[in-house]
């Protein structure tokens, strides 16, 4: 069974010159507050109609109303890039309420800098109708730049709390150099409660999923991004949020 090819539509990670090791990890909170986004921590790029916008409280992501088969809308970091030497996570909370299941989502994607074919999409695609076959709920896939296409679904780890609403945390180990993928059905309101959905390994090695991105350990580092997707359908205004994006170094 083949789905929207999310890995082909935000590939675009940007390229990056790196030198020396990876500086250690500067921590990162963004609740998207202020009057405007800020341009010089945030670079937008925006596809194929799909508008991902900064509005005081979060960012939106809308489609009008002639969509294309691929919209999209992605905030890359600029200059934040976490490194293979240290671990790390990333955290944000996100709302779907357009009951699309896969033809429309948001969530965070993490490329290795160097080499964007090399990445890992963990997407919400809210709560959708639910039952056997369902493709709602919180979803990974991941990619190595030797291997082919991966957005067959027998190859996407897919778990579905049946909400509309959340928050999606990504864990990187340097000692394993796995990443975890993390979701909490109720969001930061009561407190985390962080439940996992599933590991990728980027050595080839372990994991549910595995890929061989050949890192440097000492050196290697990660582009940041977050998006909203649409798969040829129209998402008006207020269906589609991220919220209180943080990044940190963890034990």
């Amino acid at each position: 069974m083949k789905i929207a090819p999310f890995l082909t539509i935000l590939s675009h990670c940007s390229a990056i010159v790196l030198t020396g090791t990876a500086s250690a990890l500067t921590p990162l909170t963004d609740n998207f507050n202020a009057e405007t986004l800020r341009l010089a921590r945030w670079k937008i790029t925006n596809r194929e109609g799909g508008e991902l916008a900064h509005f005081p409280g979060g960012m939106k992501f809308t489609v009008g109303s002639d969509p294309a088969q691929y919209a999209s809308g992605i905030a890359e970091l600029r200059n934040r890039h976490p490194g293979c030497n240290e671990s790390w996570e990333v955290i944000v909370d996100v709302v779907n309420k357009t009951n699309l299941e896969y033809r429309a989502g948001v969530g965070l994607q993490i490329c290795n800098a160097l080499d964007a074919r090399d990445r890992v999409n963990y997407k919400f695609n809210g709560a959708g109708l639910g039952g056997i076959g369902s493709s709602s709920g919180f979803a990974v896939t991941g990619q190595a730049d030797d291997e082919v296409d991966l957005d067959d679904f027998d190859r996407e780890f897919r778990l579905d709390p049946q909400v509309a609403a959340g928050s999606m945390r990504i864990t990187f180990d340097k000692k394993t150099r796995f990443f975890t993928f993390w979701y909490d059905r109720t969001g930061r309101a009561d407190g985390f409660q962080w439940m996992k959905l599933c590991n990728y390994s980027t050595t080839g090695r372990g994991g549910y999923r595995s890929g061989n991105w050949r890192m440097n350990p000492a050196s290697g580092r990660f582009t940041i991004q977050i998006y909203g997707y649409s798969d040829s359908c129209r998402v008006p205004a207020g269906q589609l949020k991220l919220d209180n994006f943080s990044m940190r170094n963890t034990p």
